[in-house]
């Protein structure tokens, strides 16, 4: 099926849009490990299986925790330095090794780990939340809704900060006496040239920002009197600037002013993270669990429901103007009959806003999506075995 409406957003992370009097525009906000024990300190490297992320350490704080000396202990020289590689296995397995690859004695293992246990603790928890990260992020989409009484829309503050004046060193009377007092004027107005040049750049971004503030906040007063295009505007604005994990293309058509259609390109069953992690009770080791395919399937209708939980309390919390919210979600799935990939709708929703304003939204963390939205004329056909089949969209 063909996307119903042509008006587009993209929920995008770190991407940001800023209105001016020029209109709109965007604003873009490994496997192996190791340690390094030298006279500058110890470091350690975590690679992190299936992710391709690694996560750099300082293992000492700037000291060692205890009354020995790594560095000394493992080498003689204090300028020289061990490379230790540490990696996690897919079996969660810490494991030490030589820049080389050669295993470590026994003996030096058993040194580090006597030395550093708290650290490599931290180090195979942050391991941990990064192979959870995504599987967190997605299952509390919904925690950060907001109540629809949540409705002062405000322009991003300037990041920019004014510049610093700068320290100007003060003449002596010695200084004229060796000739040095006229270097010390031409460095002192060399640093005051550049300040002014500095104050004069950040003014003019000032003023461009205090323009598009204004505009930004007409647009909001022109959006709350039921100004579609203002509408437009706004709504566009408030869900490019989500913290969003992944990119999310939607389209939109506004019936009237008080109606608004949204479309949703779901992420599919198999974007789903497929594993978790935590931390062994004994031993230096990840316990690593791939999630079986129920748990799948139920991750993936818990996230659809979250996520059109949340785009309506954002959309109820721009636009106050609106009583109802028609969402319907689609994947990409192949057609049988022609081989060719298609737009499929699997769920469909009509939000009416004085319903919506019943749910409590201080204690989100005990709300269950699904539940939620099933309150509302809800349409979504699931199989036997749990999966989302074709429908028809409201």
């Amino acid at each position: 099926m063909a996307l119903r409406f042509q008006k587009r957003v993209t929920l995008i992370p770190g991407v940001r849009l800023n209105f001016g009097k020029r209109g709109v525009s965007l604003s873009m906000g490994p496997r192996g490990s190791s340690m390094n024990v030298g006279s500058k300190g110890v470091y350690g490297n975590l690679g992190i299986p299936g992710t391709g992320l690694s996560i750099r350490e300082r293992l000492d704080n700037g000291a060692s925790k205890s009354n020995s000396h790594p560095q000394q202990e493992l080498n003689s020289s204090e300028s020289a330095y061990l490379d230790v590689k540490l990696k996690v296995n897919d079996n969660g397995i810490l494991s030490f090794a030589t820049e080389d690859g050669l295993p470590l004695p026994p003996k030096m293992i058993n040194q580090i780990k006597n030395d550093h246990s708290e650290f490599l603790e931290e180090l195979l928890q942050k391991a941990a939340n990064e192979i959870n990260k995504d599987f967190d992020e997605l299952m509390i989409i919904h925690h950060v809704t907001p109540s629809p009484y949540q409705t002062k829309l405000t322009y991003h503050e300037l990041s920019v900060p004014h510049p610093k004046k700068p320290k100007l060193q003060k003449i002596k009377f010695y200084h004229r006496w060796f000739g040095w007092a006229s270097d010390i004027e031409n460095k002192n107005n060399n640093k005051m040239s550049l300040y002014q040049q500095a104050v004069g750049y950040w003014e003019s971004i000032k003023k461009d920002h205090d323009e598009a503030t204004e505009e930004f906040n007409s647009i909001v007063r022109q959006s709350e009197n039921g100004d579609l295009d203002a509408m437009e505007q706004i709504f566009t604005y408030a869900l490019s600037n989500l913290t969003w994990a992944k990119d999310t293309q939607l389209s939109f058509d506004f019936k009237d002013q008080n109606t608004l259609f949204l479309d949703i390109d779901l992420p599919d069953l198999k974007d789903m993270p497929k594993r978790t992690a935590e931390i062994a009770s004994r031993g230096y080791k990840l316990l690593i669990k791939d999630r079986n395919e129920i748990q799948l399937k139920k991750d993936f209708s818990h996230l659809v429901h979250a996520i059109f939980f949340r785009i309506t309390g954002e959309v109820f919390s721009t636009l106050p103007i609106l009583q109802k919210i028609v969402l319907s979600g689609y994947v990409q799935r192949n057609n049988p009959a022609t081989g060719l990939i298609e737009n499929v709708y699997i769920i469909s929703v009509e939000v009416d806003k004085p319903k919506w304003t019943d749910i409590d939204f201080s204690k989100l963390e005990d709300i269950n999506p699904i539940n939620a939205l099933e309150r509302f004329n809800l349409r979504r056909n699931i199989d036997r075995s749990s999966n989302f089949c074709s429908i028809d969209p409201i």
